[in-house]
């Protein structure tokens, strides 16, 4: 039995890799946020907020690293540019300079749940494209977002 070759055309690519972008742009933007509250804690809840900050920051960076790889393995260039990165996020981080730990997890949990719509589209709309690649990747980094969600709800039950 001969199997055809399956391959995205050039204009499937570049649409996928403006969804992986738009993903892309969103973490970093959400990094930022979370990296802020991290550095700028206090308060009764201080250790635990600051260790769980942290891992959420390093668990975003990597997910960047991960959606600027796929980028480039369809042949694309990724940048850094912050009017392009702002231009491409659901999120800012025109609102994160908050006082009490309560009104962090609010940003966090409301950042979270931007992303993961943004995802389930992304996992769609990929999947129409049968790239399974990429929805394979989407789907992980959202299952780690719905994951995060629910820690950063529990902490908000404080």
């Amino acid at each position: 039995m001969m199997i055809g070759q399956f391959q995205l055309s050039e204009e499937e690519r570049t649409y996928i890799s403006e969804i992986i972008y738009a993903v892309l742009a969103s973490e970093y933007f959400l990094q930022l946020r979370t990296l802020n509250y991290h550095w700028n804690v206090t308060g009764p809840h201080f250790t635990p907020l600051h260790t769980l900050f942290d891992a959420q920051y390093n668990w975003l960076r990597e997910n960047i690293d991960l959606l600027a790889e796929r980028i480039r393995a369809l042949d694309f260039f990724v940048s850094l540019h912050y009017t392009q990165l702002t231009e491409a996020s659901c999120l800012s981080v025109e609102d994160d300079d908050v006082d009490s730990a309560g009104e962090m997890l609010d940003n966090l949990i409301a950042g979270h749940q931007q992303l993961l719509t943004l995802l389930r589209v992304g996992v769609e709309k990929t999947n129409e494209l049968k790239d399974y690649s990429t929805a394979d990747l989407l789907t992980e980094i959202l299952r780690e977002h719905e994951k995060q969600l629910w820690i950063l709800r529990s902490q908000r039950a404080v």
